[in-house]
């Protein structure tokens, strides 16, 4: 079926094309079941147009809505919610499940998916990576000319780890704009765009989420001094490619990742000319690549040249628990660093048990006095006895220590500070998913690991028990292979910034092999 007439329009010293607006055959598709209630997003595979790579946006918009019943939903809402170009030749849309079997029927339909939903998965790490001015960095001009993609919940402008001081704009090959137009997001030549995915709609980029600041500032985030949390780790905070710039993709909130606001986020970095995308975004172990948004987008950016970063997932630690394991995408596993923010617990018996904590009152706070042990649970409350904090809010324990799961005893706490030189490190951390995988051949998977654990970075917030809300300096700890992977993804800007003429696969391979061993006469990664 021909679905749109073009004119070509010749002159004597030009040849021009011109584009004239698709006119689209009307297809007879019932309009079923509309009720707001029982629509769902759904993906829609189609053929590529003949000439989809001539049609602008408003004519692939065109050719994806020939194949819906109408445009509108009775409640107001399009049907059409994305249209997508780069990652797959498809479109995702409001349907009912009847409406989505008569357009299953309909040709040049190739498969159809309902939308998936995935899950979110620093002063000291470019230290332990090697990264120094002589090394790692030396050369590299630390990421300048790079731009990294990041689809994830946003960012906090305006935080120092992002400041655009002698910043250059961004390079040539960059296509993209600033953001959508309303709101109210600014860029600077550090964060060289600002979108944000929301079922169709574009809502601020801005993060109030914290983890997608997190993400970004381990990438790329300028060099701030001072930086700590609540005193702790106090040195000078960097992301491993400290002058690439940052273009931001909102496409995750606290709770979720939608696929079909995943595949526009990528789409539109793919058409913005980003050099490297970092996903920080889990999948699911069951999930053929087909049917994976991260592998399907992963695979249009290296054909575009594009380094894809994500990764493995916190599903460990069993074999064959890797969440994203194509070929083509550099997948991140998890290890830990040889610091911690240490404290010891002492009970009146005598008894000691190490732990961790970014709380560090080590002048103030009496450590050869005994504190009551209280048991948050003890009132038959299950979320309280594993001290949810909202669980808490309520309750008094003003001068004792909490205990979660067990008590009757007195303790006392001791403070350390950061400490450094613990082994072994690095080691894999226990929730960090394994490879292989059978349906990728049982190619060995992930192909790198990096620094999970107790990453300081900027937080789009203050933290502590008392929080400054006009505070920007902030920074917070987390903690998973949402951190590893953008170690990474600034790591592949490094290379890349070195390397403009190498492909996606050589610069993945370049990172796998050329690590050296470090055996007992140093710490760290080094590669």
């Amino acid at each position: 079926m021909e679905h749109c007439r073009q004119n070509i329009l010749f002159s004597s010293a030009f040849l021009h094309f011109l584009l004239l607006p698709v006119t689209i055959t009307a297809r007879l598709l019932p309009i079923v079941d509309d009720t707001s209630s029982n629509h769902h997003i759904y993906i829609i595979h189609v053929d590529r147009h003949k000439t989809h790579d001539l049609l602008g946006d408003e004519e692939l918009e065109s050719f994806h809505r020939s194949f819906l019943p109408n445009t509108t939903l009775d409640s107001g809402l399009p049907r059409l919610v994305y249209s997508y170009r780069h990652v797959i030749s498809g479109f995702a849309a409001r349907l009912t499940p009847n409406e989505l079997d008569v357009i299953r029927s309909m040709p040049g339909v190739l498969s159809t998916d309902r939308g998936q939903v995935y899950q979110l998965a620093t002063t000291y790490t470019p230290e332990y990576l090697g990264l120094t001015k002589q090394n790692g960095w030396g050369g590299t001009m630390m990421g300048n000319g790079i731009v990294i993609g990041i689809i994830d919940t946003g960012i906090k402008p305006g935080h120092p780890s992002f400041s655009d001081y002698h910043m250059p704009p961004a390079p040539p090959t960059w296509k993209g704009n600033c953001t959508t137009p309303g709101s109210g997001f600014v860029c600077n030549n550090k964060i060289v765009s600002g979108k944000a995915f929301s079922g169709g709609t574009h809502p601020s980029p801005v993060d109030t989420v914290g983890h997608g600041t997190h993400v970004a500032s381990i990438a790329a985030g300028r060099q701030v001094n001072g930086a700590s949390v609540l005193g702790t780790a106090k040195g000078v905070a960097s992301g491993m490619a400290p002058k690439a710039h940052l273009a931001i993709y909102k496409a995750c909130s606290a709770q979720d990742c939608p696929d079909a606001d995943v595949i526009a986020a990528i789409d539109q970095a793919i058409k913005d000319g980003v050099d490297v995308i970092n996903m920080s975004i889990a999948g699911f172990t069951t999930d053929p690549l087909y049917a994976d948004s991260v592998a399907l987008g992963s695979m249009a950016a290296i054909q575009h040249g594009i380094v894809a970063v994500t990764v493995a997932g916190n599903s460990g630690p069993n074999d064959m628990s890797i969440n994203h394991y194509a070929p083509w995408v550099i997948t991140v596993g998890a290890v830990s660093t040889d610091r911690r923010a240490t404290s010891v617990v002492e009970l009146g018996d005598g008894r000691t048990f190490n732990g961790q904590t970014a709380y560090q009152p080590v002048s103030t706070f009496d450590s050869s006095k005994l504190y009551p042990l209280e048991y948050a649970g003890k009132n038959g409350n299950v979320d309280a006895s594993h001290c949810v904090p909202q669980e808490l809010s309520n309750m008094n324990f003003s001068g004792q220590i909490i205990l979660c799961h067990a008590g009757a005893m007195k303790a006392t706490l001791r403070f350390f500070d950061i400490q450094f030189g613990f082994v072994p490190s690095p080691s894999i951390a226990y929730f960090s998913s394994r490879g292989p995988r059978q349906m990728n051949g049982g190619l060995i998977k992930p192909d790198v690991v990096a620094p999970w654990v107790n990453i300081l970075a900027a937080w789009h917030k203050d933290v502590g028990p008392n929080p400054d809300p006009m505070a920007t300096h902030t920074f917070n700890y987390e903690s998973g292979t949402s951190m590893a992977a953008p170690h990474v993804s600034g790591i592949a800007s490094l290379v890349k910034s070195q390397h403009r003429d190498w492909t996606p696969a050589e610069i993945l391979s370049a990172i796998v092999t050329t690590a050296k061993d470090c055996y007992v006469r140093c710490r760290g990664l080094l590669d």
